[in-house]
């Protein structure tokens, strides 16, 4: 039985309480109220059993002493400055449901200071690589028109490979030059999109995306085997033909959208602004 229904802290506290039951209504609370990705939500259950298998299972024992010394033994263990601060960050979580419920009398984690992750800015590719990338002569394969488009659109956008790769037919306005994307929380957002993406999205649309249309395709904009895979492989995939391996190709199309594609002209002619953006630039 539960801390906490109907029955009071106090009464809880000698009844006990069963830690796979709090496990469960913990993981309800960060599916359906807090409405976290799964990714998310398996990352804080990892971190909330690794704490509790710390304690013995003791969800009452959670005081700010036995927190610090759980998270003191995970740095002594070598993990990594972001894993800690995610870990920092899903025991506050925790604490706070547990005191909501009743099942803790304090919020320990209350006391937690932060635990900051480093933060650096990813290398960029430079004018000549993006041109490179982006303007590599196309054979008509359906493809590499999809690639094509792919890269347009990430590097005009800057949203994620997997908010690009979800997106649908209906997702994009060419009247507005608009794609609707959904994001981290689910939450939903327009993005701005320039010419020279419209024209590679319209030649995969119009000469790519029919060819490869099935009976079960849907609404998918970029259809065929391997769309992810084509934006992420290191070199891999026709839309990285011309590209020398390179370390940031993760983040490139991201970064590159803040810092080296728009022009401006001037009396020397057109130069590209860099833009100050740590994740890739939103508008």
């Amino acid at each position: 039985m539960l801390l906490g229904r109907g029955c009071g802290a106090e009464a809880g506290r000698e009844i006990g309480v069963d830690r796979e039951e709090v496990v469960r209504e913990f993981e309800r609370y960060l599916r359906l109220e807090r409405d976290l990705s799964p990714h998310t939500v398996r990352a804080y259950l990892t971190d909330v059993n690794s704490l509790l298998d710390h304690t013995g299972g003791d969800v009452e024992g959670l005081d700010i002493g036995v927190l610090r010394e759980w998270l003191a033994g995970q740095h002594a263990a070598g993990k990594a400055r972001a894993t800690l601060a995610r870990r920092t960050a899903c025991a506050r979580t925790f604490t706070a449901y547990c005191h909501r419920r009743g099942w803790l009398q304090t919020d320990s984690g209350l006391l937690l200071g932060s635990a900051k992750s480093p933060r650096t800015l990813p290398s960029v590719l430079d004018q000549r690589q993006a041109e490179a990338v982006l303007e590599a002569p196309a054979t008509g394969d359906p493809k590499e028109l999809r690639d094509q488009a792919l890269l347009e659109l990430l590097y005009a956008t800057g949203v994620r490979v997997s908010e690009l790769c979800a997106l649908d037919v209906d997702d994009v306005d060419r009247e507005r030059n608009i794609i609707r994307v959904l994001g981290k929380g689910r939450k939903e957002r327009s993005v701005p999109f320039g010419v020279p993406a419209l024209r590679a999205l319209d030649r995969w649309c119009i000469h790519g995306r029919p060819l490869w249309m099935r009976a079960g395709s849907g609404p998918a904009l970029f259809l065929g085997y391997g769309v992810v895979a084509s934006m992420r492989g290191p070199c891999g995939g026709s839309c990285m033909r011309g590209w020398p391996r390179w370390k940031g190709h993760r983040t490139w199309g991201r970064m590159g959208y803040g810092t080296a594609r728009r022009r401006i002209c001037s009396k020397v002619g057109p130069i590209f602004v860099v833009f100050r953006s740590f994740s890739g630039m939103r508008l």
